[in-house]
């Protein structure tokens, strides 16, 4: 996969501050950590937050790259880490009426359910989030679609998969999302298009997306002779990132001992 640097995206922010325009800089950094947290460029979020001081920033317009990172702990099974920013991102942005705002605390308490495991949580607050982007015309969160596969929940996960297009990548991934669906009401061939789902994100170098798609395809077809590669190479990138609530469901699929997730603290995100 290209580096960090090799992605033009990553590099603006770099150059915006480079040049003097910290403002500009933390505009572009937003687009940026996510589309980074897709990547598997975790590591570059964490500098880029830090170097823009936004890690304690009271300013609302520059909270995007921080509820990125957010995530990203959650992910990592930080969860005091994670829920200290979901609360300051809350106490910041308050009942600003902005639906950007609002969408980010949903999508970043929705991505700590998730990490967590409580699918509940996690649904609740990414359907909240649906109903909120398409009252707004904001991009709608993929995360959704996983949540939908892990729960079962077809018509959901079906619906997701029937939204606008977008570029090639977002094509892929709705695309995923139905062939889930098809797989949850008992048709294999769905699995067909989520192989090629994740073929087109693993060329594409879209690493931690990948990782989900294949630990979705081994959740969703245990018993199918590809679901133990498809769980190692998830595991193999979750490993790697550090993701290590995200081998929850796919340990006994491995061989290894070193499969089992890391236990994280308990008590799960409830989003408000």
């Amino acid at each position: 996969m290209p580096a960090a640097r090799d992605r033009p995206v990553l590099d603006r922010p770099r150059r915006a501050r480079e040049r003097g325009h910290r403002s500009w800089a933390v505009t572009l950094a937003g687009n940026a950590c996510d589309e980074a947290t897709q990547l598997g460029e975790w590591d570059w979020v964490v500098r880029t937050v830090s170097g823009l001081g936004l890690d304690d920033s009271p300013a609302p317009w520059e909270q995007a790259p921080v509820w990125v990172l957010g995530a990203i702990k959650a992910y990592q099974g930080q969860r005091a880490e994670a829920l200290a920013l979901l609360d300051r991102f809350r106490s910041i942005v308050g009942s600003l009426a902005d639906p950007q705002l609002q969408s980010g605390v949903l999508s970043l308490a929705a991505a700590i359910a998730f990490a967590e495991g409580d699918l509940v949580a996690a649904a609740d607050a990414a359907e909240r989030n649906l109903r909120l982007v398409d009252a707004s015309g904001l991009p709608d969160d993929l995360l959704y679609g996983f949540i939908a596969l892990e729960r079962h929940d077809a018509g959901r996960a079906r619906e997701l998969g029937g939204r606008a297009r977008g570029g090639r990548v977002r094509d892929v991934v709705l695309a995923g999302f139905t062939g889930g669906a098809d797989v949850i009401e008992g048709d294999a061939a769905g699995l067909a298009a989520v192989d090629g789902t994740i073929g087109t994100l693993r060329a594409a170098g879209v690493r931690f997306m990948a990782a989900q798609f294949l630990r979705a395809r081994a959740m969703l077809a245990p018993s199918d002779p590809g679901a133990t590669a498809a769980a190692a190479e998830a595991a193999g990138i979750f490993r790697e990132l550090g993701a290590v609530t995200m081998l929850r469901g796919i340990a006994e699929l491995l061989d290894d001992r070193a499969a089992a997730p890391v236990p994280v603290e308990e008590g799960l995100a409830t989003p408000s």
